[in-house]
């Protein structure tokens, strides 16, 4: 039977363009049908393949008819054996997620020696056995010296492409050491400054730590080698763990505070805030941790004095005042005219110091987020006139006064007009203390769009350029000695921002030295007036 198959009949396919149809066809349905491994076979059997079709090629090339004859079949024609190796190149080249394209296209080390060598070993021994065939057939040498050239020269260039690649894998080796180096100096660098950071730094992934510095281990009692592999939520207290791993589950970058859990079990309270970036592929968080312990301490002591001075100073100091004032009204007596002057200065000092702790307990409801304010539809117009007949005798005692000038129409905002009262007293009282003598203080109403604009000018000698920067600071004086002579904390200004932030408004100035200080403030405007002062 095999004699008769291999003897055949005249005109029929060679055996080897059948096996070239059988194993293309065989390649491609193991392509659709079998998923991983059967990628590996398919380009195994289209190498097969295009071997079948180069062995064609070669004896069309070489003039070696016996290669592509079989007996009585047709030889596989020049065109067929071309689109078969055309065929399997470009079937291969169409899996390129494994195998021999994964390695082909590969821009490392790998690929690059592969298709160096690749490219110089198919084409090198066919280029020499074409010279060396059609030398002999020129009849330059014999076939023995044919062989022997060919053997020698083959030789030559396989040692040369050794050679070669070899001075290419040391030039890529030498760069690969290279850029570890530097890789493993910027590491230690960056391992210095994290280490000599102030705040605990920690990176994770998925909420699995990875790094850290050294503070994270001293503020937390560990060992550098002890916590690498643990999750984020294991060094926090149990009522913490929920915020922690919200945080980090929802990928937030903003500062929060959480209770941190030390290895001997104790807690103590930390400021956290985190950042995600891209590390090796994926998403890492680096977190920052610092111990807020002090700083807790220190609000606790505020806290207290701020208790202290609000029961054990302003209550006697509200009595004292009180009783002074019938004191020096003459309700107990009428006073000998130099006890009268000291009842008087004792009035007025303690004055100062109940306005003083008042400054204080409000700069601490601020700060706290404590203070309270009821909003309502005002008549602003009238919430001016109110609070400057309130200042009119303050004013007369300082040979000041005002001048309003307000809109002829009732103007309507929607604010706390206790709290807005406030910084309007707060800007008469300093428009009229840094006022010269008989000098005037002007207020003026205007409305821009959907805003009003309140400003309070005086002709004092204006605030010198290099204060200006720092004139909402707390306790900002320009200059103390003056402040002590009119009366003052340096806290005034600074409350009359906060309020404003919080009423929606804001706060303004313009002044220059000698032509007086303007201080205004602007507040949109209520279109629906509910509530009429």
């Amino acid at each position: 039977v095999i004699r008769q198959f291999w003897n055949g009949n005249p005109s029929r396919m060679a055996p080897i363009t059948a096996l070239a149809f059988i194993t293309f066809s065989l390649a491609v349905l193991m392509r659709y049908t079998w998923r991983g491994r059967g990628v590996l076979l398919t380009q195994l059997l289209l190498v097969i393949q295009s071997l079948f079709a180069l062995v064609a090629v070669l004896a069309y090339f070489y003039g070696a008819r016996s290669l592509n004859d079989f007996g009585g079949y047709l030889p596989m024609a020049l065109p067929t054996a071309l689109t078969f190796l055309v065929l399997a190149l470009g079937t291969i080249c169409a899996l390129p997620e494994c195998g021999v394209m994964q390695l082909l296209i590969n821009r490392g080390e790998a690929g690059v020696a592969t298709q160096r060598l690749l490219s110089a070993g198919l084409a090198a021994p066919l280029l020499l056995g074409w010279l060396t065939l059609h030398g002999q057939e020129a009849g330059f040498y014999s076939p023995s010296v044919s062989v022997a050239i060919f053997c020698v020269l083959a030789t030559l260039c396989f040692a040369a492409l050794s050679l070669w690649q070899g001075w290419m894998l040391l030039q890529m080796q030498n760069r690969r050491d290279a850029g570890e180096e530097e890789l493993r100096e910027s590491e230690e660098r960056f391992r210095l400054l994290s280490d000599s950071a102030f705040e605990a730094l920690v990176v994770s992934i998925d909420g699995v730590i990875i790094d850290m510095n050294r503070e994270f281990c001293r503020i937390f009692g560990y060992e550098f080698g002890e916590v690498k592999g643990k999750r984020s939520v294991d060094f926090v207290s149990v009522e913490s763990k929920d915020l922690v791993a919200s945080k980090i589950a929802g990928q937030s970058e903003q500062i929060y505070n959480a209770k941190g859990l030390r290895k001997d079990g104790t807690t103590f309270d930390i400021e956290v805030w985190g950042r995600m970036i891209p590390l090796g592929g994926q998403r890492a968080r680096v977190t920052a941790i610092r111990d807020i312990t002090e700083r807790r301490r220190v609000e606790r002591m505020k806290d207290e004095f701020v208790s202290v001075v609000n029961h054990e100073l302003r209550t006697p100091l509200t009595s004292i005042h009180g009783a002074l004032g019938l004191v020096t009204n003459g309700l107990t007596g009428q006073l000998p005219a130099p006890a009268l002057e000291m009842t008087q200065v004792a009035l007025r000092n303690t004055k100062r110091l109940i306005l003083l702790i008042n400054d204080l307990l409000d700069i601490q409801k601020i700060e706290a987020g404590e203070m309270s304010f009821n909003r309502s539809d005002i008549n602003l117009n009238k919430l001016i006139e109110i609070n400057l007949e309130a200042m009119e005798a303050y004013a007369a005692n300082l040979g000041v006064s005002f001048q309003p000038d307000l809109e002829q129409q009732a103007v309507f905002i929607h604010t706390d007009p206790d709290r807005l009262g406030q910084v309007l007293t707060n800007l008469f009282s300093n428009a009229a203390k840094f006022s010269p003598h008989q000098g005037v203080v002007t207020v003026k109403m205007r409305l821009v769009e959907n805003v009003v604009r309140v400003e309070v000018h005086d002709d004092g000698s204006g605030i010198p350029v290099e204060f200006q920067p720092r004139v909402f600071d707390k306790f900002a004086q320009a200059d103390s000695s003056a402040t002590r002579q009119a009366g003052g904390t340096g806290l005034g200004l600074s409350i009359c921002k906060s309020i404003m932030a919080n009423l929606g408004g804001s706060i303004g100035f313009e002044s220059g030295e000698k032509v007086g200080t303007t201080f205004y403030i602007e507040m949109p405007i209520s279109p629906a007036p509910v509530v009429v002062l």
